[in-house]
């Protein structure tokens, strides 16, 4: 019995020290997610846009907060609940101050063996995934000149638009309600 025991603690430590369970951040277009303590792989502190990144979940007592943030123009519309997804709402492993924040405490893990084989289990994969949406509220343009009776905003607002992506908003050149060109409140413009 007790050599049974030994055995299994030793191919325990063995598949801690060898493998690990993933967290792979799958994050789409319009923001980023940053790490608060542990870092991602990836390009920096941070998993951007577009991206995929893994994290490898190595030790029992790891800590990870994670905290999504959108990109000008977009706004945090919530975390994938989907199986296999760890973070939002009754999701993670503690309550978070904000809803934009995922944390994952892995450290209740040790000493039970089970948990600890399932942390040492490079088959397991776990998931995070932010939802971000074009933020429709826009800001107010500030920075305008008047010429010709006419007041005029800033053209570096709008630099890198395509006239098909300014008419799919402005059609015909005027903005109405809900209009957000590169996160401005396009409402009541017109376009020249």
């Amino acid at each position: 019995m007790l050599q049974s025991l030994l055995r299994a603690t030793t191919v325990l430590c063995l598949a801690l020290v060898l493998g690990a369970c993933r967290l792979i951040f799958v994050v789409p277009q319009g923001g980023e997610v940053h790490a608060q303590l542990d870092p991602i792989d990836g390009p920096g502190e941070y998993c951007d846009s577009a991206q995929e990144c893994t994290l490898s979940i190595t030790q029992p007592g790891w800590v990870g907060n994670f905290v999504a943030v959108p990109h000008a123009g977009w706004k945090f519309a919530g975390w994938n609940q989907d199986a296999g997804f760890i973070c939002g709402p009754g999701r993670g492993t503690l309550p978070t101050e904000t809803p934009e924040s995922c944390f994952f405490d892995v450290s209740s893990f040790t000493g039970n063996p089970v948990l600890e084989a399932i942390l040492a289990d490079d088959e397991i994969v776990l998931y995070a995934s932010p939802t971000f949406v074009p933020d429709t509220t826009g800001q107010p343009i500030v920075d305008t000149i008047l010429a010709g009776g006419l007041e005029w905003a800033q053209p570096s607002h709008f630099t890198g638009l395509s006239w098909e992506g300014i008419h799919s908003i402005c059609p015909a050149g005027s903005c109405g309600p809900g209009a957000v060109l590169r996160g401005y409140d396009m409402n009541g413009w017109t376009l020249a």
